[in-house]
């Protein structure tokens, strides 16, 4: 991995904050979504399925209260995930007594720079963010990359397949309106066709190119931090077949995504300093 750890907080506080539509910034912990995430663990250790149930809860939310929300390729796809999945597959320590890791309210409390005062309420000091102490990573050989990460995204949808339907409010909370993989290429794939060879990169490859504002270039820069940092999608430069997508329609999914106002910034503040 060579994500800094300021690169990371920011993936992890796009899970505990408000949606960017409403708060202007995704890199602040917001305590109150953050105490909440904390009250999903019964014996201290918050697994990969308590972390995949607060995503669900997050997204509902976000449905049912901004207008704007959009659930973009980028975003939604790849962005969102790696918030939730980095929690419990970067932070968890790992001992003699844990190997597989443990992430406890104890460490999640110092990663985020968050204390807990004498009558229970939470306080967060921005920019103290650090490593635990006594805090171990990821045996080597065991390290987290572009193939883990997949498979949890996967993981994911297939509890919960609304993680892939690309999408959004139109303007009113609750009028989410999502398209299915068969729609946006033609038939062409299916949820158990995206851990196929390139099938999953190519499809966000592709969605990512129609959506607005997006150009090659962009795409290709995005594509380019990725692999320097997770690997998790190889760029058109790196040898990816996409040839089993020929019915992918763009001109349907380009005037798909118009109908969505978040996909085209509607709704955003400037972000706050």
């Amino acid at each position: 991995m060579t994500f800094s750890l300021s690169e990371l907080f920011i993936y992890m506080y796009s899970s505990t904050g408000e949606p960017l539509d409403f708060s202007g910034n995704v890199d602040k912990l917001h305590v109150d979504k953050f105490e909440q995430f904390l009250d999903r663990s019964p014996d201290n250790n918050y697994t990969f399925d308590i972390i995949t149930q607060f995503r669900v809860d997050r997204r509902d939310h976000s449905v049912q209260t901004n207008p704007y929300f959009f659930w973009g390729p980028f975003s939604g796809l790849l962005v969102n995930p790696g918030a939730f999945a980095f929690m419990p597959r970067l932070m968890a320590n790992h001992s003699a007594e844990h190997p597989e890791g443990h992430l406890t309210r104890e460490v999640l409390l110092q990663f985020f720079a968050v204390k807990q005062t004498d009558n229970g309420t939470y306080n967060y000091t921005e920019g103290h963010e650090r490593i635990p102490d006594n805090w171990y990573r990821r045996p080597l050989g065991f390290e987290y990359g572009q193939v883990p990460f997949l498979l949890d995204i996967l993981a994911m949808a297939a509890k919960h397949p609304e993680f892939l339907s690309v999408g959004g409010n139109t303007g009113e909370v609750d009028s989410f309106a999502g398209a299915d993989l068969t729609d946006l290429t033609g038939g062409v794939l299916n949820f158990q066709d995206l851990a196929k060879g390139d099938n999953f990169a190519c499809f966000v490859f592709q969605l990512l190119k129609m959506t607005p504002k997006f150009t090659e270039q962009t795409v290709a820069a995005i594509l380019d931090i990725i692999n320097g940092g997770l690997g998790a999608l190889p760029n058109s430069t790196l040898g990816i077949d996409c040839s089993q997508l020929p019915g992918f329609d763009s001109k349907m999914a380009r005037s798909y995504f118009r109908g969505f106002p978040g996909s085209e910034g509607v709704g955003l503040k400037p972000r706050k300093q």
